[in-house]
């Protein structure tokens, strides 16, 4: 009996050892997958978290976002439109040929500024450079104050450089003016 005494408790460990090893493993394997677990958790709470901040800002950024809209949909309304600016160039142009001078450059102020006192008037300047003798920039300048459009010269810069031939004996003249552009804020339009 002791063979068999001996026998039994040498399975009886093995089989200790072996149920022993199983629940250490599972110990440990239980231990790994909770701490993913709890690792996914806290990732998860953290990006709920930040979702929460998210929306809480929503509604301050719908405000910001009508404002920005309303501002764009206010300076559109103003602005003349690409064709009035275009057809400013073109009266420009027209006029210059008409004087017999040449423009250099032609380019809008992008800040819309208020006609002195009066905020019912925008002001859009221009910038504008010419080329050519006294009477043509005087005539020029004469066909500006009489046109149809209400505008005014509101900077002029005269540079005078020598005839460049023996046959032309009049100063050639580098003319830069600004060119206020007035037009009323309740149409946003430029009269034409």
């Amino acid at each position: 009996m002791t063979k068999n005494n001996n026998l039994s408790i040498i399975i009886y460990i093995v089989l200790i050892a072996l149920i022993s090893g199983g629940v250490i493993a599972g110990g440990i394997y239980y231990l790994t997958k909770n701490n993913e677990l709890k690792l996914q958790i806290n990732q998860r709470e953290m990006e709920l978290t930040q979702m929460k901040q998210k929306v809480a800002l929503l509604p301050i950024l719908r405000e910001q976002s009508k404002t920005g809209i309303d501002e764009i949909k206010r300076l559109h309304r103003f602005a003349p439109s690409r064709e009035e600016q275009a057809a400013f160039v073109l009266e420009l142009e027209r006029i210059a040929r008409n004087c017999q001078v040449e423009i250099i450059l032609c380019k809008m102020d992008d800040k819309v500024k208020k006609f002195k006192n009066m905020p019912s008037y925008n002001v859009y300047q221009w910038a504008v450079e010419l080329s050519g003798d006294y009477s043509g920039i005087k005539k020029f300048l004469e066909s500006i104050l009489e046109s149809k459009r209400f505008m005014m010269v509101s900077s002029l810069n005269i540079n005078a450089s020598e005839p460049d031939s023996e046959s032309r004996k009049v100063y050639e003249l580098n003319t830069v003016l600004i060119l206020d552009l007035i037009a009323p804020v309740e149409a946003g339009k430029v009269n034409s």
